[in-house]
Parts: structure tokens; sequence; C-alpha cells
């Protein structure tokens, strides 16, 4: 198996160590083998490659895959382009988990046998030894094909020995079930093989599309000074499930330290009923595998996870792979952790983190650190947990990840990784190589045109390499932008638009919904947080958009074009604050086009000039568009199009999907 970016890609040769044969350039190959290609169930992996040979004969190619539980290879037939040396052909892949494939190239010899006697009978020369080698061909055949194919085989090969005349004889050897046969099961001669196997890692589909919605459990109450609880959570399942979100992210649900426990809005000394932060993981009753008490028992989280279920909500898990001072580890493993006042930073007054003990990845003894971690997943995986965010894991080894996920999918290939990867790009794409599923961006903070531009740019798909997968978050507990606290309601639409639009992965963190921009003074933090205090709220309060985010979500689940971020594309309009952009899917059936008026509070209009080539439009076709926001519908022509937005309306956003056939009875208000 490739293990480096310096292997070769090109080489191919026989069991003899020689080929008349070679095979070269394999696609889709990502860091020279070193890294798998990414895919979804049900997605095809379009296999490519050149294929030369120096001598004649009937050449052909197979791709070979298999999953990685089965040990049986399956072959699809490649094809050649017209040229003869570009072969290609595609395979699906149903499960997820890791699947090897190659190439494999050979001479059909009973190909070149029956080409040769089709030029013996046309040129009317004596048969007789070419069927004597052709039945040879066949015996060879039969020898290692199963028993049922075996049989038919030695049917065959009696009519050859037994037909009236060579003519005859001939006419058998050219029927089309022979042939078929033989093509499967027939001896190949000088069969080259690529060298390497490659790797394409299969996750289902939800790791490219899905909506998160994160909430704290206790915060599930009427009271904020009583915890609030699994069972009592339980109420808001129904209200997330109506929104059209279909995973449901739990902040950290364990135990909550004592030592230097964080005060309401993160004082560094707490009061008595303070309940902390729970990303201070860990007291005597436990640690990252225990549930804190005050949520309820291990039965109140599964029942909690069951009813979930029933309403088509995935229950994820905020995994914060930090401890308090009073984590179990601390005191039975005190060399996986740094001391705190040996830090310069650790010893600053100021340090907002001293409620957790930093971990010491360095540690002589990491390999039983990494096996803790590994454990802490796979008991809550065993315990039907298939999603995961990691809190920060830019602070930790690469390599501790690409050991932690390989190991998890090892037995449980449907987990999807989440990271919390506010970080340089560059360093969110090693994470994605990782085998992290989904990485939180800056989309957070890009809220211009040309910010979002940049941030589309930043992270659209390299060549062959569809690792990274961007999950558009539009707050987290951390981070209330300065855009939301600013522009109001108007102001979340236009980012949940975004968000659910421009990412076939998005999420947004509970009181999103109640358009809460309350922050602390100059600063991205939210007023009264509820990382510190329990945050009891009015789910129905006036003026939220909860039917506007599952308008979105209900958009989102009808337009295929919209459950894969391959083929966003940009277009221009005539206004710096309107933000133009379509998806599409791979067969043109579904086009949807997008225009944000990213200043919501202003009245604005532009010019959009409409790819319509790329949406296989005539340049003066007439064509529908549905707004499926305000479900009016309008006919545009041409490529320049005008919308306008008017700050007295509610919407500041236009989803449009197009529709070629137009019924032109109907009456149409028009942009052109």
């Amino acid at each position: 198996m490739p293990a480096s970016n310096d292997l070769p890609t090109d080489a191919s040769q026989n069991a003899e160590g020689a080929s008349p044969i070679r095979i070269t350039h394999v696609r889709p190959v990502v860091g020279g083998g070193a890294v798998p290609v990414r895919r979804v169930v049900g997605d095809w992996v379009h296999v490519s490659a050149e294929i030369t040979t120096s001598i004649g004969g009937f050449l052909n190619a197979a791709v070979l895959f298999r999953h990685e539980q089965d040990e049986a290879w399956q072959f699809a037939e490649m094809m050649p382009d017209d040229s003869g040396t570009a072969w290609r052909v595609a395979f699906q892949v149903t499960r997820p988990g890791r699947h090897f494939y190659t190439v494999e190239a050979w001479f059909e010899s009973f190909e070149d046998w029956h080409l040769s006697l089709r030029r013996a009978v046309a040129g009317g020369k004596p048969l007789g030894n070419l069927l004597e080698q052709g039945i040879a061909l066949i015996a060879e055949a039969k020898a290692g094909a199963p028993r049922d194919v075996a049989a038919a085989l030695g049917d065959y090969a009696a009519r050859l020995r037994s037909g009236r005349d060579e003519v005859s004889r001939a006419g058998i050897a050219m029927e089309r079930g022979l042939k078929d046969l033989m093509r499967m099961y027939g001896p190949r001669a000088n069969v080259a093989s690529h060298e390497f196997e490659y790797v394409a890692l299969v996750e289902r589909a939800k790791a490219r599309f899905s909506a998160w919605y994160h909430m704290f459990v206790r915060s599930c109450t009427n009271d904020p000074a009583v915890s609030g609880t699994f069972r009592g959570a339980m109420d808001r399942i129904d209200d997330i499930a109506r929104m059209g979100f279909d995973t449901l992210l739990l902040a950290p649900i364990h135990p909550i330290g004592v030592t230097n426990r964080k005060g309401a809005d993160g004082a560094l000394v707490a009061r008595p009923e303070d309940p902390g932060s729970p990303y201070a993981v860990g007291n005597r009753s436990g640690g990252h595998t225990a549930i804190d008490p005050a949520l309820g028992t291990d039965a109140d989280f599964d029942a909690f996870v069951e009813k979930a279920r029933g309403k088509g909500l995935e229950v994820a898990l905020d995994l914060a792979m930090q401890c308090s001072p009073d984590h179990p580890w601390v005191k039975a493993h005190p060399d996986w952790f740094l001391d705190r006042s040996m830090s310069p930073r650790g010893a600053h007054p100021d340090d907002k983190f001293t409620d957790i003990v930093p971990m010491n990845f360095d540690t002589e003894d990491w390999r039983a650190l990494w096996t803790a971690w590994l454990e802490v997943v796979n008991y809550w995986a065993h315990r039907g947990i298939r999603a995961f965010r990691i809190d920060r894991p830019h602070g930790r080894p690469v390599a501790f990840w690409e050991w932690l996920i390989s190991e998890t999918r090892s037995e449980f290939p449907d987990v999807i990784f989440l990271a919390e990867s506010f970080t340089r790009p560059a360093m969110v794409r090693q994470l994605a190589r990782a085998g992290f599923s989904q990485c939180l961006t800056y989309f957070t903070w890009r809220n211009s045109r040309d910010e979002l531009a940049r941030h589309c740019t930043e992270f659209a798909p390299e060549e062959e390499d569809d690792s990274f997968q961007a999950n558009l978050f539009v707050n987290t507990p951390d981070v209330l932008s300065e855009y939301l606290q600013q522009e109001g309601p108007v102001g979340f639409m236009v980012r949940a638009t975004l968000a659910a639009t421009l990412g076939s992965c998005w999420g947004m963190y509970s009181g999103f919904e109640l358009c809460d921009n309350q922050a602390v003074a100059g600063s991205e933090e939210y007023l009264h947080s509820e990382k510190f205090a329990i945050k009891s709220r009015n789910w129905n309060a006036r003026g939220h958009i909860k039917e506007y985010i599952a308008r979105l979500n209900r958009i989102r689940a009808e337009n295929k074009a919209l459950h894969s971020d391959a083929r966003l594309r940009l277009h221009r309009t005539s206004s710096n604050d309107i933000f133009f952009y379509s998806k599409t899917s791979a067969d043109l059936t579904n086009v949807v086009i997008v225009v944000v008026n990213l200043e919501p509070k202003k009245k604005d209009g532009a010019w959009l000039e409409v790819p319509i080539e790329a949406f296989d439009l005539g340049e003066n076709e007439v064509f529908q568009v549905h707004d499926l926001i305000s479900d009016v519908r309008f006919l545009w022509q041409g490529r320049y199009c005008w919308v306008d937005f008017d700050p007295k309306t509610p919407c500041p956003a236009h989803v449009f999907v197009i529709r070629r056939r137009v019924n032109r009875e109907r009456e149409f208000d028009y942009y052109h």
C-alpha cells in the first residue's frame, strides 16, 4: 500500500518482472497514493489510465476493486478512447469504509485466436490446427472456471470437436455465448498489473450533506437555577426537527470540574451556584465516558437518543479533548499533562483557560494517551453515537488524528468527525487529509462579497483531491460575529441563506433562530454566555426566524444541486453588495441560483450576468426562474437580468431554481 508522496504512480509489471504492456497515469490519485480519494456511499469512482504496448494483440484492461472487508476482487472492464491509449471505467461504492482499487491489462488470447480464425475462414484456408488451438484455449478456461461455467465451456468444446465440417465448427466457435464466456474466463497473456493499490475512503452520505443544530442540554429548562435534563430536553427535539435539521450536536455532557471552576460570564472565581463550563471535563463522578449526573442517567441519555432518531435526528457529541484538574486522568497519569505554572501564558492572571490542565502530547507515554482517547471515542460509538465534533483539533498533532480516525473507522466505518478548525486554510486541509469528514472554516467572519469570494476560492476542491468538506456554521457558543450583532434579524436571514446554500453542510448554535445578538461590549462573546451558565429561553419569542430556517432546509432537501459543493460557481453583478452564485447537478436537471443582499438594511439592485452557457441556455432563450423563498415565478431572457431588494420587504435573498418549461397562460412578473 502506498505510504508516501515519493512513490511512483506509473509502474506496471507482470509476474516475471517484464511486460510489453505499460500502465501509467492512473487516476484518481491524491498525494501519490498516500492520501485516500474521498467519496460518499452511492458515488461512482471514475478511474482512468494510459495503457500502451510495444507488441500487437487484442488488448484489454479492467479496474480491480474491493471493500476492505472483502477478500475477493470485483472487476469493471475498461474502455479505450479513439486513440486506444486512454482507458476509462467507473465503479460504484455502496458501503462505508476503505475501498481498494488498481488497474490490470492483458492480451486476450481467445480474441487473438478468434481474429486469426476469421481471417482463415475469409481466406479459405484450412482450419484444423486453428480449431484445435481454440479447443485448447477453452480447456484452459474450463480448468479455472466455476462449475456451471465449466460445464457450458465443456459443451462448446465437445461441439467444436464433433462438428460435421470445419466451416460449421468455425461457426460454433464464433457464437456470442462462447465469446462472452471466454471474455470472462479465458486465458490471458502478458498480464500487467499496476504496482500500487489505491484507496477510496467512503463515508455515508451525511458526511457531504447535513444540517447541524448545536445545543446545551442543561439549558433545556424553564428555571435558570435548575439544570435541564435529557428527559426535559426531549421537548426540544420536535422543534429542532421541524426546522429541518438532521444532526443534533450536544455540547459536552460529562461531569464538570470544580477546581478553578469558571463563574458567570467567564469569571475566574465561581459562586457556589455556578454550574461551570462543560468544556472543563471531569470530576470525581468520572471523565469523558461519564455523564454529568445533573443531566440525568445513562438510561435518560439513551431515551433522548432514541427519540431524536425517531424524528430523523442523529445525535452527535461535542468532544472536548481537555481535562479539568479534577479529571481522573490527572491523578492517574500526571505525565499526560503539562504544568501550567511553568508556562508563561499559564501564569498570566488573565489566562482564560485556568479551569483546564493542558495535555502533553509529547509525553513519553504517548501510546497510552492516544489509546485512551481511542477508547473514549469507541465507548460512545458502541453506544450508538456515530458523529463527533472535535474541539480545536489543530492544537493536536496531525499524526494523532490520522491514527485515531483510522483506528476508529476500522471498527466503525460510518463515524463522522467534524473539526472545529478555526485556523489557517493550509492547516484545515491537513486535518481533512488526516480523515476529518467536515471542517469549520473562517466563513463565520466572511461578510463582504470579496471576503466570501476569497473564502470560496480558498476552499475550492483541488484537482482530484476532494478530501475537504466545509461545514458552514453561522455561529458557535464562542462566536457571535460583529455582523450578527449589528444587522438584526434580517442579517441572521442573510447569514443563514449563505450558509445553507453555499455549503452542502451547515450548522447553527441554538439561539440563532431567536436572533440572539447580545454580546459583551467590544467582543464576539455572547452576553451571559451559555458556556458558563444555564440559559433558559422562550423558543417562540417574537421575532424568531424558525419558519425561514425550515424553508431553507426544505429547499436544500428538495434540490440535489445543493447536496454537494463540487459545482459551486460565483458570478458577476453590478453591485458590490450583492452576492450571486449557482449550484447545479451534474446532469443540469437541477440548477439553483442564489442572489443575496449583503447590506440588507439598504435598498439596492443589480444587473446579474447569468452564465447561460453553463446552464445550457440559448443566447435569447426565455426561461422561468422560481423563487423558492417567496414562491414567486419570473420570466428571464438572455445574459443580463435585473434584481432589486427593498428593506421594507422581509427577505434579503432570492433562491431561484430554473424551470425550462413554462406555462405561458400564467401571469408572471418580469426581471430583465
